[in-house]
């Protein structure tokens, strides 16, 4: 388990470092008039050198575990996985932090163009920095933040359910209950973060450096808490229901509808239309960033199940097991 908690640790750090990444390119392309399509332009190739490591260099590791059961279709296993609870929990989890990240992701380079636009970029607030200069302290601290918090989050999870924390005595629900205190400490940081375009951006950088930490091991936590309780023989249909899930009800609608409520607070007639739109904007985001206490509280319930759900896993694991060695007798 603590090897596998690590290994995700480590492939999740991709997340801040991609989001990132993609945040500072974008806003340098802005900054040097480069059109906006370049944007889209030099990722295939990082995907393409990702194809040919994979096929190259990738090797099947020795199983400890039966992963195949041909009696079984993905209809079975589709009906078997939705009958879990802590997974179906995480499931809300996931698509509400998705949710967060993918209005943040979308939105925040407007509002910072758009409070620079009203306030003429006032120095008392961006002291002297070009936006493309301010994203690129954006990504850099998202990263940073991200990377910080996912180890942070893995390894008190694993402390907590190994020899306990503190006055804490070990516990299997630690990894669940760590990743929703994250999030209730990050849901005030989440909600604010934006205003502070409007008062100081050095501000900014330290609040949403704080919610990065706080936040980002949910992502490392909740496909932690699906492999804990789903047999090796669903997992590949799990793990699909779970990224596809967490996208459709998760990061691909935030933007629009965020923009959506956005529109309907928009005043045409106001002469500051920069202002305007960036109030509107604001006011809109506090739907998606709410959604933070969301995944919050499906964590602490998937807390409540996961021990249950887990036991139930071992259990069908072991029948797998059992049926095999029959089978080879």
């Amino acid at each position: 388990d603590k090897g596998r908690s690590y290994s995700l640790m480590i492939f999740y750090y991709s997340l801040p470092f991609g989001w990132s990444a993609s945040t500072v390119i974008a806003s340098q392309l802005v900054e040097n008039n480069v059109w906006w399509q370049w944007g889209l332009r030099i990722v295939p190739p990082f995907g393409i050198a990702a194809i040919i490591l994979l096929v190259f260099l990738l090797e099947e590791p020795e199983r400890t575990e039966i992963l195949i059961d041909n009696s079984q279709t993905v209809w079975s296993d589709i009906k078997r996985i939705v009958t879990v609870p802590s997974f179906l929990l995480i499931l809300i989890a996931v698509a509400s932090i998705n949710i967060v990240t993918g209005a943040q992701g979308w939105w925040n380079p407007t509002m910072t163009q758009l409070a620079m636009n009203s306030t003429d970029a006032d120095p008392n607030i961006f002291h002297g920095e070009s936006y493309g200069l301010i994203m690129s302290i954006v990504g850099i601290d998202n990263t940073a933040g991200g990377i910080v918090g996912t180890t942070l989050s893995v390894w008190i999870s694993e402390r907590w359910t190994s020899v306990g924390l503190l006055c804490l005595s070990p516990s299997r629900r630690a990894a669940p209950l760590v990743g929703a205190i994250g999030d209730i400490l990050a849901f005030p940081a989440t909600m604010f973060v934006q205003h502070l375009y409007l008062i100081d951006i050095n501000w900014n950088y330290v609040l949403g450096f704080y919610g990065s930490i706080m936040s980002f091991g949910t992502y490392a936590i909740c496909m932690n808490v699906l492999l804990r309780v789903i047999p090796p023989t669903c997992r590949a249909t799990a793990t699909a229901i779970y990224n596809t899930f967490g996208s459709i009800f998760g990061d691909a609608p935030a933007p629009y509808v965020v923009g959506a409520i956005a529109e309907a607070f928009r005043d045409y007639s106001a002469v500051d239309q920069s202002g305007d739109h960036l109030a509107s904007l604001l006011a809109a985001m506090h739907f998606s960033n709410a959604f933070m206490a969301v995944c919050s509280i499906a964590l602490f319930a998937t807390a409540w199940t996961i021990d249950k759900d887990e036991k139930r896993c071992e259990e069908a694991k072991q029948r797998t097991q059992d049926d095999s060695s029959k089978l080879q007798e």
